[in-house]
């Protein structure tokens, strides 16, 4: 996908990414994929002491890179289309969005699109 880096609202989310390495493998694939990517204030709301849970130790990054895969949807999908699909994540696993809103427009790749999200998928 390769275009975190031109977001200054993902610097937060791709900070994540780039200590759980094989998530991050999924935006440089070839399946289609949707990353429902965490604005920085959607990450900032976790609160430092779970960001540092988070980072800290083996554990930590297990936990991290749950949350992250949860993020990453097999498929490519609209705005529209969250709301009335199956979501599934790239682990395999059914997502909810629980009232988690789309901010922004989409970001088109090559292997999908990302959708900037303002919270964190659980």
């Amino acid at each position: 996908m390769g275009k975190l880096g031109n977001h200054a609202e993902l610097v937060a989310f791709e900070g994540l990414l780039n200590k759980v390495p094989k998530v991050g493998k999924y935006l440089g694939g070839k399946k289609m994929i949707t990353v429902l990517a965490p604005s920085n204030e959607a990450i900032a709301a976790l609160g430092q002491d779970t960001l540092l849970a988070l980072t800290a130790n083996k554990s930590g990054l297990e936990k991290l890179s749950a949350v992250l895969s949860g993020h990453i949807l097999q498929g490519k999908h609209t705005i529209a289309s969250l709301d009335s699909s199956k979501l599934v994540s790239v682990n395999g696993r059914p997502v909810n969005l629980n009232g988690i809103k789309v901010i922004g427009n989409p970001i088109v790749a090559d292997n999908g699109v990302m959708l900037v999200v303002d919270g964190i998928i659980r």
